[in-house]
């Protein structure tokens, strides 16, 4: 039997130290001379490389269990960030986030296949583990405001290496392998491309949700730091405003709980405040709309999250590690659009957060227009 508690803290303590990080990269990028372009590509080229494992190797975990690619993952993720404190160029940077992808996308699906497991035997599972690692990346970026005050960006990154080993070794003594039946081997097959072209057929608003859900939080993460930079915005509101929206995510997932509404509906209600929070970026830089905006946008991103988490893990037996592989490709996919934002930015810096709010607001009327009903359960704990 899995011990859950040691999932929620391996969950947990990554998004720390993820969050940790996430304004440091790109502010990082900005002291090697980097142009918008490519901090935006620094901020999504990893995921390319998340996104193709996540979809096409999901599949064997299924077969092989899920402890081996969590500590391969802590370990190339802890050499990745002590390697980033050393160098001094943009292309070696880009270079470290594409291993940095591969590292991650040995992470969370199985962590997520866990979850699904254990949520068979106990009440609140999933409910308590997207607690976790969300108020992981509440309390990473917390510190990183303060971090960037009191050390070097070359130190940050040290930190973050020193807490991912620490990770991976109480990971090797204390998580337990998953039981597995036998049929759950013979029924996964991570080649099987029919069959995962039938799960992305049968879920495609499950699907699309999650890259609305991506969109709405990457434009934030990975441009909003330099662009408030260049507007002279100080480190503290920066750190500040991602935390507001790690908060506004975790309150979500707490909230959650207490929400007695069709899931169709609150599905709505999502996209729309990641619509509105996002066109205030656009709009002003004044810090205490700023904070709003972000806690808006955060709480949102919450109920896309965790409706279609729920629906996905509780559908889909014997193949867990695939179904979590397909929702956290479709979570990079979402990541890989502060390219686009980047490139936008290069003529117009406020571009991204249109482009992010535009998003949100087309899925809104998809899900008002589409006839299908695919969620009609209400949320109850």
């Amino acid at each position: 039997m899995v011990n859950i508690f040691y999932i929620y803290f391996v969950a947990f303590s990554m998004s720390v130290i993820m969050a940790f990080l996430i304004p440091a990269t790109p502010l990082f990028a900005l002291t090697m001379g980097a142009s918008q372009f490519e901090i935006g590509l620094i901020g999504s080229v990893g995921v390319i490389v998340y996104v193709i494992l996540a979809f096409t190797l999901s599949g064997l975990w299924d077969r092989t269990g899920g402890k081996t690619p969590i500590l391969l993952s802590g370990a190339i993720y802890s050499l990745v960030c002590l390697l980033t404190s050393f160098i001094g160029t943009t292309i070696s940077l880009i270079a470290l986030k594409v291993v940095e992808g591969l590292a991650l996308s040995m992470l969370w699906p199985p962590i997520e296949s866990y979850v699904a497991v254990e949520n068979k035997r106990k009440r609140d599972v999933i409910s308590n583990f997207c607690i976790a690692w969300s108020s992981g990346n509440v309390l990473g970026a917390l510190l990183s405001g303060f971090a960037l005050e009191w050390f070097t960006l070359p130190s940050i990154f040290q930190l973050a290496s020193f807490g991912a080993g620490v990770i991976t070794l109480i990971s090797f003594f204390k998580l337990k392998e998953t039981e597995r039946k036998k049929e759950t081997y013979e029924n996964s097959t991570f080649l099987d491309l029919e069959g995962k072209k039938e799960i992305l057929t049968n879920f495609k608003i499950s699907w699309l949700s999650m890259i609305i859900y991506a969109m709405g939080q990457s434009m934030l993460i990975a441009l909003f730091p330099a662009y408030a930079e260049i507007m002279g915005v100080p480190y503290l509101i920066i750190g500040f405003s991602t935390f507001l929206l790690m908060g506004g995510r975790t309150f979500g997932f707490w909230a959650f709980r207490k929400i007695h509404m069709k899931q169709s509906i609150l599905l709505k209600l999502g996209a729309a405040l990641i619509s509105a929070g996002s066109i205030v970026f656009a709009l002003t830089l004044d810090f205490h709309l700023i904070f709003i905006s972000s806690f808006v946008i955060g709480f949102g991103a919450s109920l896309l999250y965790t409706i279609t988490f729920d629906r996905i893990m509780t559908t889909s037996e014997g193949k867990h590690h695939l179904y979590a592989g397909i929702f956290e490709g479709s979570i990079g996919v979402g990541y890989l659009t502060p390219i686009i934002g980047g490139a936008l930015a290069e003529s117009y810096l406020t571009a991204p957060y249109i482009l992010s709010s535009s998003g949100a607001l087309l899925f809104l009327l998809l899900l008002v227009l589409n006839r299908e009903k695919p969620i009609e359960k209400k949320t109850s704990t």
